[in-house]
């Protein structure tokens, strides 16, 4: 399970609030809201993982090309369909860098929002798509763009 620090800290002021209640009283009201509180730590423990969502983008590799990343990506996914991996999400935030191992066609959609940059330059127009050449790299910044898409396979084009 993966726990950040406010979460421990609420679950540990729990038990020592149901230890407390315990242990200081008889009552028979006393004694079930300690064990409502006992509920409540075992309730948050199993029902999730107790941390944030991560939405990080951390990379992909494959033969003909890797991404590294830095970014950001609310509402993420990643996957292949019909030879062409993607990951695509609600908001794109970051940087990622794609490098070709062999020729390799790529293709970066956005409905709005923030900016997308390739190679430092402002791109326009909620699409387009490029090729790498083998060793070739593309350095893609994403500052907030909404509903975007990164998509890495052949015969990719924005037409």
């Amino acid at each position: 399970m993966n726990f950040t620090f406010l979460n421990l800290v609420g679950y540990a002021l729990l038990a020592v609030a149901a230890f407390l209640l315990w242990r200081g009283s008889t009552s028979l009201s006393a004694r079930l809201v300690s064990v409502g509180f006992l509920g409540l730590i075992l309730w948050g423990t199993l029902s999730s993982d107790g941390a944030a969502e991560d939405n990080r983008f951390r990379g992909y590799r494959e033969d003909a090309f890797q991404i590294s990343s830095r970014a950001d990506c609310l509402g993420c996914s990643t996957g292949k369909r019909e030879g062409v991996w993607f990951v695509r999400g609600t908001v794109l935030d970051g940087v990622m860098v794609l490098k070709a191992e062999q020729v390799v066609a790529y293709k970066v959609v956005w409905a709005g929002g923030g900016g997308v940059y390739l190679d430092g330059q402002p791109q326009a127009g909620g699409c387009f798509s490029r090729e790498l050449a083998p060793q070739g790299i593309a350095d893609l910044r994403f500052e907030g763009a909404l509903q975007a898409r990164l998509e890495v396979g052949p015969g990719l084009s924005c037409g």
